[in-house]
């Protein structure tokens, strides 16, 4: 399925939740980061610049996975995406990954190594 996102976009709001796939959703909130209850991949939200503009902004999780358990703020961690190395059944297209200034990692969907 895709979304038409001409025919969208101008009907999208402030504080929408969005999926690439799905368009305008209302998100699962049960993970690190609010996602699509259809797909389970990351939803953003829309942000009306002061301009006008719309813009689609992914969610950061509110902690580091790691041991310390400290906020993830602004400017001390890296976002990016990995492919998923994950065995079947488990495979996805891939994880967003927030990488903290402390070093450790939080994924979503999270990465499972082999199964237990």
């Amino acid at each position: 399925m895709s979304v038409a996102w001409g025919r969208l976009t101008p009907t999208l709001r402030a504080g929408d939740w969005t999926c690439s796939d799905h368009g305008r959703i209302r998100p699962t909130a049960g993970g690190p980061v609010p996602t699509c209850p259809h797909c389970d991949v990351v939803a953003h939200q829309v942000r009306v610049t002061r301009d006008g503009h719309r813009e689609l902004v992914a969610p950061v999780p509110a902690r580091c996975a790691g041991p310390e358990r400290h906020p993830l703020t602004a400017g001390r961690y890296q976002l990016s995406w990995t492919p998923c190395p994950c065995p079947p059944p488990h495979t996805h297209r891939g994880h967003h990954t927030w990488t903290c200034h402390c070093g450790a990692d939080t994924h979503h969907p999270p990465v499972v190594l082999r199964e237990p």
